[in-house]
Protein backbone atom coordinates (compact mmCIF):
# COMPACT_ATOMS: atom_id res chain seq x y z
CA UNK A 1 0.00 0.00 0.00
CA UNK A 2 1.97 3.16 -0.77
CA UNK A 3 1.15 6.16 1.64
CA UNK A 4 1.11 9.45 1.53
CA UNK A 5 0.63 10.10 5.49
CA UNK A 6 2.29 7.14 6.68
CA UNK A 7 1.89 8.41 10.81
CA UNK A 8 -1.95 8.17 10.43
CA UNK A 9 -1.42 5.19 8.64
CA UNK A 10 0.81 3.45 11.40
CA UNK A 11 -1.52 5.21 14.18
CA UNK A 12 -4.37 3.48 12.57
CA UNK A 13 -3.43 -0.16 12.01
CA UNK A 14 -2.10 0.66 16.03
CA UNK A 15 -5.67 1.23 16.81
CA UNK A 16 -6.77 -1.92 14.94
CA UNK A 17 -4.57 -4.30 16.49
CA UNK A 18 -6.20 -3.13 19.69
CA UNK A 19 -9.93 -3.23 18.78
CA UNK A 20 -12.01 -6.28 16.37
CA UNK A 21 -14.39 -3.88 14.33
CA UNK A 22 -11.24 -1.44 13.56
CA UNK A 23 -8.86 -3.86 12.55
CA UNK A 24 -11.17 -5.60 9.93
CA UNK A 25 -11.49 -1.71 8.31
CA UNK A 26 -7.68 -1.32 8.50
CA UNK A 27 -7.03 -5.38 7.42
CA UNK A 28 -9.86 -4.82 4.38
CA UNK A 29 -8.28 -1.02 3.39
CA UNK A 30 -5.20 -2.25 3.44
CA UNK A 31 -6.23 -5.73 1.08
CA UNK A 32 -8.33 -3.59 -0.95
CA UNK A 33 -4.91 -0.74 -1.91
CA UNK A 34 -2.87 -3.44 -2.43
CA UNK A 35 -5.50 -5.51 -4.49
CA UNK A 36 -5.97 -2.22 -6.67
CA UNK A 37 -2.47 -1.25 -6.93
CA UNK A 38 -1.26 -4.72 -8.29
CA UNK A 39 -4.21 -3.97 -11.25
CA UNK A 40 -2.99 -0.76 -11.64
CA UNK A 41 0.61 -1.46 -12.22
CA UNK A 42 -0.76 -3.41 -15.24
CA UNK A 43 -2.39 -0.52 -16.58
CA UNK A 44 -5.86 -1.09 -15.11
CA UNK A 45 -7.87 2.26 -14.00
CA UNK A 46 -8.97 2.17 -10.53
CA UNK A 47 -12.85 3.17 -11.70
CA UNK A 48 -12.98 -0.13 -13.81
CA UNK A 49 -11.38 -2.64 -10.86
CA UNK A 50 -12.68 -0.75 -7.59
CA UNK A 51 -15.87 -2.48 -7.26
CA UNK A 52 -14.69 -6.00 -8.02
CA UNK A 53 -11.37 -5.37 -6.07
CA UNK A 54 -13.59 -4.33 -2.74
CA UNK A 55 -15.57 -7.50 -3.23
CA UNK A 56 -12.66 -9.63 -3.30
CA UNK A 57 -11.10 -7.64 -0.46
CA UNK A 58 -14.03 -7.88 2.06
CA UNK A 59 -12.96 -11.08 3.63
CA UNK A 60 -14.77 -10.09 6.60
CA UNK A 61 -17.95 -9.58 5.88
CA UNK A 62 -17.48 -6.04 6.45
CA UNK A 63 -20.86 -3.81 7.08
CA UNK A 64 -21.58 -0.91 4.38
CA UNK A 65 -20.43 1.48 7.27
CA UNK A 66 -16.96 -0.20 7.55
CA UNK A 67 -16.73 0.48 3.76
CA UNK A 68 -17.43 4.30 4.22
CA UNK A 69 -14.77 4.28 7.07
CA UNK A 70 -12.38 2.45 4.86
CA UNK A 71 -12.70 4.56 2.05
CA UNK A 72 -12.61 7.95 4.19
CA UNK A 73 -9.13 6.26 5.80
CA UNK A 74 -7.52 5.52 2.09
CA UNK A 75 -8.66 8.67 0.64
CA UNK A 76 -6.41 10.59 3.52
CA UNK A 77 -3.44 8.07 3.37
CA UNK A 78 -3.52 6.29 0.60
CA UNK A 79 -1.56 7.74 -2.98
CA UNK A 80 -4.57 7.21 -5.01
CA UNK A 81 -7.29 8.14 -2.77
CA UNK A 82 -8.14 11.30 -4.43
CA UNK A 83 -9.21 9.05 -7.35
CA UNK A 84 -10.74 6.87 -4.89
CA UNK A 85 -12.95 9.68 -3.59
CA UNK A 86 -14.12 10.75 -7.00
CA UNK A 87 -14.83 6.49 -7.57
CA UNK A 88 -16.57 6.31 -4.35
CA UNK A 89 -18.71 9.04 -4.73
CA UNK A 90 -19.69 8.34 -8.47
CA UNK A 91 -20.62 4.99 -7.45
CA UNK A 92 -22.78 5.29 -5.12
CA UNK A 93 -24.74 8.65 -6.86
CA UNK A 94 -25.55 5.85 -9.30
CA UNK A 95 -26.18 3.01 -7.18
CA UNK A 96 -28.10 4.76 -4.08
CA UNK A 97 -29.04 8.11 -4.78
CA UNK A 98 -26.70 9.72 -2.03
CA UNK A 99 -23.11 10.16 -0.87
CA UNK A 100 -22.21 7.93 2.23
CA UNK A 101 -22.37 10.09 5.52
CA UNK A 102 -20.14 8.32 7.55
CA UNK A 103 -17.21 10.42 8.01
CA UNK A 104 -16.18 9.93 11.44
CA UNK A 105 -14.41 6.68 13.28
CA UNK A 106 -12.82 6.24 16.40
CA UNK A 107 -9.89 5.35 14.80
CA UNK A 108 -9.70 9.08 14.04
CA UNK A 109 -9.17 10.20 17.30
Amino acid sequence: MQLIDEATWKRMVQDGSNDVYNGAIVRFAERWANMMETEMSSGAKLSDIAQRTSDDADTDDITCTMHGIAVSIMVRVWVHGDELKRWNREYELSEFGIVNPVIYSRLWR
